[in-house]
Protein backbone atom coordinates (compact mmCIF):
# COMPACT_ATOMS: atom_id res chain seq x y z
CA UNK A 1 0.00 0.00 0.00
CA UNK A 2 1.47 3.34 -1.09
CA UNK A 3 0.17 5.24 1.93
CA UNK A 4 1.85 3.17 4.61
CA UNK A 5 5.24 3.45 2.89
CA UNK A 6 4.88 7.24 2.71
CA UNK A 7 3.70 7.41 6.32
CA UNK A 8 6.54 5.25 7.62
CA UNK A 9 9.19 7.25 5.79
CA UNK A 10 7.84 10.56 7.05
CA UNK A 11 7.52 9.23 10.56
CA UNK A 12 11.19 8.31 10.57
CA UNK A 13 12.17 11.75 9.27
CA UNK A 14 9.98 13.70 11.70
CA UNK A 15 10.78 11.63 14.75
CA UNK A 16 14.45 11.62 13.89
CA UNK A 17 14.63 15.41 14.25
CA UNK A 18 11.47 16.26 16.13
CA UNK A 19 13.08 16.57 19.53
CA UNK A 20 16.25 18.52 19.09
CA UNK A 21 18.08 20.14 21.97
CA UNK A 22 20.86 22.64 21.34
CA UNK A 23 22.57 24.24 24.34
CA UNK A 24 20.09 26.64 26.00
CA UNK A 25 17.54 26.38 23.20
CA UNK A 26 15.23 23.65 24.49
CA UNK A 27 13.19 22.15 21.67
CA UNK A 28 12.70 18.84 23.48
CA UNK A 29 9.13 19.66 24.51
CA UNK A 30 8.06 20.21 20.91
CA UNK A 31 6.44 16.99 19.74
CA UNK A 32 5.43 16.06 16.23
CA UNK A 33 2.89 13.38 15.23
CA UNK A 34 3.43 10.32 13.11
CA UNK A 35 2.31 10.74 9.52
CA UNK A 36 -1.00 9.01 8.84
CA UNK A 37 -1.36 6.11 6.44
CA UNK A 38 -2.98 7.18 3.20
CA UNK A 39 -4.97 4.55 1.30
CA UNK A 40 -4.50 3.82 -2.38
CA UNK A 41 -7.13 6.02 -3.99
CA UNK A 42 -7.64 3.67 -6.93
CA UNK A 43 -8.93 0.91 -4.65
CA UNK A 44 -10.07 2.72 -1.48
CA UNK A 45 -13.67 3.07 -0.41
CA UNK A 46 -15.31 6.44 0.13
CA UNK A 47 -15.22 5.80 3.89
CA UNK A 48 -11.49 5.03 3.81
CA UNK A 49 -10.80 8.24 1.91
CA UNK A 50 -12.93 10.27 4.32
CA UNK A 51 -11.15 8.72 7.31
CA UNK A 52 -7.79 9.48 5.72
CA UNK A 53 -8.88 13.07 5.11
CA UNK A 54 -9.67 13.44 8.81
CA UNK A 55 -6.34 11.89 9.75
CA UNK A 56 -4.49 14.24 7.40
CA UNK A 57 -6.27 17.28 8.85
CA UNK A 58 -5.43 16.10 12.39
CA UNK A 59 -1.80 15.52 11.39
CA UNK A 60 -1.51 19.00 9.94
CA UNK A 61 -3.11 20.55 13.03
CA UNK A 62 -0.81 18.67 15.41
CA UNK A 63 2.22 19.53 13.31
CA UNK A 64 1.23 23.20 13.32
CA UNK A 65 1.02 22.96 17.13
CA UNK A 66 4.57 21.56 17.14
CA UNK A 67 5.70 24.49 15.00
CA UNK A 68 4.06 26.92 17.43
CA UNK A 69 5.96 25.18 20.22
CA UNK A 70 9.21 25.73 18.32
CA UNK A 71 8.43 29.44 18.02
CA UNK A 72 7.65 29.58 21.75
CA UNK A 73 10.95 27.88 22.57
CA UNK A 74 12.79 30.34 20.37
CA UNK A 75 11.03 33.27 22.05
CA UNK A 76 11.71 31.85 25.54
CA UNK A 77 15.38 31.53 24.65
CA UNK A 78 15.53 35.29 24.46
CA UNK A 79 18.84 36.18 22.86
CA UNK A 80 20.33 35.48 19.49
CA UNK A 81 20.74 31.88 18.52
CA UNK A 82 24.16 30.42 17.93
CA UNK A 83 24.82 28.94 14.50
CA UNK A 84 24.32 25.46 15.98
CA UNK A 85 21.03 26.45 17.59
CA UNK A 86 19.80 28.10 14.39
CA UNK A 87 20.63 24.95 12.42
CA UNK A 88 18.76 22.79 14.96
CA UNK A 89 15.75 25.10 14.88
CA UNK A 90 15.70 25.38 11.09
CA UNK A 91 16.23 21.65 10.58
CA UNK A 92 13.36 20.74 12.88
CA UNK A 93 11.10 23.40 11.38
CA UNK A 94 11.92 22.43 7.78
CA UNK A 95 11.43 18.72 8.44
CA UNK A 96 8.00 19.33 9.96
CA UNK A 97 6.89 21.61 7.11
CA UNK A 98 8.20 19.15 4.53
CA UNK A 99 6.26 16.35 6.25
CA UNK A 100 3.04 18.39 6.20
CA UNK A 101 3.49 19.15 2.51
CA UNK A 102 4.31 15.55 1.63
CA UNK A 103 1.29 14.19 3.51
CA UNK A 104 -1.07 16.78 2.03
CA UNK A 105 0.27 16.26 -1.50
CA UNK A 106 0.14 12.47 -1.11
CA UNK A 107 -3.44 12.59 0.10
CA UNK A 108 -4.46 14.97 -2.70
CA UNK A 109 -2.92 12.62 -5.28
CA UNK A 110 -4.86 9.69 -3.84
CA UNK A 111 -8.07 11.75 -3.90
CA UNK A 112 -7.49 12.38 -7.62
CA UNK A 113 -6.95 8.64 -8.13
CA UNK A 114 -10.10 7.87 -6.11
CA UNK A 115 -12.14 10.27 -8.26
CA UNK A 116 -10.70 8.78 -11.46
CA UNK A 117 -11.63 5.27 -10.28
CA UNK A 118 -15.09 6.36 -9.09
CA UNK A 119 -16.44 8.90 -11.62
CA UNK A 120 -19.72 10.58 -10.99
Amino acid sequence: MKGSMLGGALLAVVLGTGQVQAQELDLSKCAFPAAPAIPDGSTATEEQMADAGGAVRAFIGETEAGLACLESARTAHGGELTEEQQKAFNGTWDTAVDAMNAVANGYNQEVREYKAANPG
